[in-house]
């Protein structure tokens, strides 16, 4: 099983990852892809990204490994999805877990969140953690 999760080193992000750990960790084929989503803050590394994801696994006594694609521009939410979007589709992802907050003021007027987005426009799982 293919899991992808967008990740910016946010507690929600964390908490989806540790959802995804926990949830499909323990399958024999489990592979995790974890986008770091940055906007060009070169502060925190891929292999920092992958470390925390992979140290989720041994808290649950579970061998991860994790990949990491490094996704600048995090500050559009257009950019976010259509990454997503893209890594689904061309590394056969079979669920997407993500972080969702509650949706601000602005998006409850001005439109819907990119977990939300995301939920309505792939065809495969989507698990939204709060």
């Amino acid at each position: 099983m293919h899991v992808l999760i967008p990740f910016d080193v946010a507690p929600v992000s964390e908490r989806a990852a540790r959802y995804a750990v926990s949830s499909f960790g323990a399958l024999d084929d489990i592979r995790i892809t974890a986008v770091h989503l940055t906007e060009g803050d070169e502060s925190v590394s891929e292999e920092t990204v992958a470390d925390t994801i992979e140290s989720l696994g041994d808290e649950e006594g579970i061998e991860i490994s994790a990949e990491v694609i490094r996704m600048e521009g995090a500050e559009s939410r257009d950019k976010v999805r259509e990454a997503v979007y893209r890594i689904a589709r061309e590394t056969d992802v079979d669920t997407v877990v993500m972080g969702y907050e509650q949706k601000s003021v602005f998006e409850d007027v001005f439109g819907e969140s990119t977990a939300e987005r995301v939920l309505e426009n792939l065809d495969i799982p989507v698990v939204l953690v709060p």
